[in-house]
């Protein structure tokens, strides 16, 4: 059985509430780590969600006008592509918890909680979490630097390039 289950006026609460309880926890642990040149950004960004979409183990976030998801007029960081912003650790009731925030096209995105979150949305924590940045959103470089191709894949992309591949081409 659920040890934190939701009851009816805390899920009646998350219609009318822009964020729960974790998610406010969450977003404040990830601005804590950003660049001082991020945190306005990122300020603005948050005051810019209307709606907070909650699945399983992830969280995505919207702003929504007219029905439509609408950032314009909310400052973007300089990094468009996806990629991983933080990742906060929390512990309740002596288990632990990992959220990592993805930005894409220049704004916060999702949350991705491991294990699922669902009945914590309330719950006090343990102790004070661990946040820890994972990539500059302010750098418009990716953080992923290109990687050789292994050997075995070499000498697949080099060889005879007359195999019979249909429409399909090796570059």
């Amino acid at each position: 059985k659920e040890k934190y289950p939701m009851n009816i006026a805390q899920k009646l609460m998350l219609i009318w509430r822009r964020f729960s309880p974790l998610e406010e926890r969450l977003l404040t642990a990830v601005r804590e780590v950003l660049p001082p040149s991020a945190q306005t950004i990122f300020d603005a960004q948050v005051a810019g969600i209307t709606h907070a979409r909650r699945f399983d183990n992830e969280i995505y976030f919207y702003r929504k006008l007219a029905g439509k998801v609408d950032w314009r007029g909310v400052p973007a960081f300089s990094r468009i592509d996806e990629f991983e912003l933080a990742e906060v650790r929390f512990i309740v009731d002596g288990r632990l918890y990992k959220a990592k925030l993805i930005s894409i096209g220049g704004h916060i995105f999702e949350f991705v909680v491991t294990p699922n979150p669902t009945t914590i949305a309330f719950a006090d924590w343990d102790s004070a979490t661990t946040a820890r940045l994972l990539s500059d959103p302010i750098t418009s470089e990716s953080a992923y630097d290109s990687q050789p191709i292994p050997d075995a894949w070499q000498e697949f992309l080099e060889r005879d390039q007359t195999l019979n591949t249909g429409y399909w081409r090796f570059h």
